[in-house]
């Protein structure tokens, strides 16, 4: 909790979370310090995790440890304004599809209004 009581929580993109499976020890310290209650992912995240799982074992693995992450979801408001600015800024940022769905996934449910997402685009 910071100084106003507020849990801060910290979001962890597919590629941290590669890093940590892959016990790259400084993600792993990083983790360690913020701790699992401390850690939300997005579906999005959790789906390229599955998706990228190499057999039944490590399947296992990720459901196991994604159990104890927070884990932000998709809904109607957030598909109605992905389209929108796909089709706004497909052609010319190039924005990858799940890192936009993250970020709108993030934004409708972080109270913040300082917050503002960065999408990878190519």
């Amino acid at each position: 909790m910071n100084k106003l009581g507020i849990k801060l929580m910290i979001l962890c993109d597919t590629n941290i979370l590669i890093e940590y499976y892959k016990a790259n020890p400084i993600v792993l310290q990083a983790l360690k310090l913020i701790g699992d209650s401390n850690i939300a992912v997005s579906v999005i995240t959790k789906a390229e995790l599955f998706y990228g799982a190499k057999n039944k074992q490590e399947l296992w693995v990720l459901e196991q440890h994604l159990s104890f992450c927070h884990c932000y979801l998709l809904d109607g408001q957030i598909s109605g304004v992905f389209s929108e600015l796909m089709k706004k800024y497909a052609l010319s940022h190039r924005c990858s599809i799940p890192d936009m769905l993250k970020c709108l996934e993030i934004s409708r449910h972080v109270c913040n209004p300082f917050f503002k997402c960065r999408i990878s685009c190519k």
